[in-house]
């Protein structure tokens, strides 16, 4: 009796460390991506957002300007209604293949473009702006 009540605590204690493990969703690192070759028109934007997405957006950022590389970490985007979406505190750590998008506001003006068939996989992705359609 002793020792079924020993193997049963260990497989309890194995399926309870099993299910940890798999609600953590691996290892995964939080994602950040750069845009590279930001062209002059751009250099003076005041704000950079930036999205991810498949068939819905799944993360989103705010981009840091150094240079002529636009910098921004991804955080998990919620649905707050059809088709509006908001930036959660929460970093997205997903990977795959994505179509990231901008909107950069240069004086009143705002300018939108997105890239079709991004891999991102690494922590650190970096995108040349010359893949982006903008119109």
């Amino acid at each position: 009796m002793k020792n079924h009540i020993k193997w049963l605590g260990i497989i309890v204690l194995a399926a309870v460390i099993g299910l940890s493990f798999a609600a953590c969703g691996g290892n995964e690192p939080e994602k950040t991506i750069s845009i590279t070759g930001i062209p002059t028109e751009y250099l003076t934007a005041t704000e950079y957002h930036f999205y991810v997405a498949d068939d819905k957006i799944v993360a989103m950022g705010n981009g840091q300007l150094s240079g002529s590389i636009v910098t921004f970490d991804l955080y998990i985007a919620k649905e707050t209604s059809e088709n509006y979406y908001s930036q959660t505190n929460d970093r997205w750590t997903g990977k795959g293949t994505f179509r990231v998008g901008f909107s950069i506001k240069i004086g009143e003006n705002w300018k939108n473009g997105n890239a079709q068939a991004i891999s991102i996989t690494d922590a650190v992705t970096t995108i040349q702006f010359s893949k982006f359609q903008v119109n």
